[in-house]
């Protein structure tokens, strides 16, 4: 995601933890406020904008390629 320039968290760490059997992930912290926080106090026109731009970043997202031993 890095290369592509995506702007979302960072992934620090993942593993597993077998004494509970469970798997974890760690990713940095951005700083802001939530956007179900964040997006009632926009205007509708601003809302519309973050939506747009958020979109850009999911299909930035979805031109990482999966995995070969990922099906689909």
């Amino acid at each position: 995601m890095q290369l592509l320039n995506v702007k979302s968290p960072q992934p620090i760490d993942i593993g597993i933890l077998e004494d509970v059997e469970t798997c974890y992930t760690i990713y940095s912290y951005i700083e802001g406020i939530d956007g179900k926080e964040a997006l009632p106090l926009l205007l509708e026109e601003e809302q519309y904008n973050l939506g747009i731009e958020a979109g850009n970043e999911l299909s930035k997202m979805h031109l990482y390629p999966a995995p070969s031993s990922r099906r689909s």
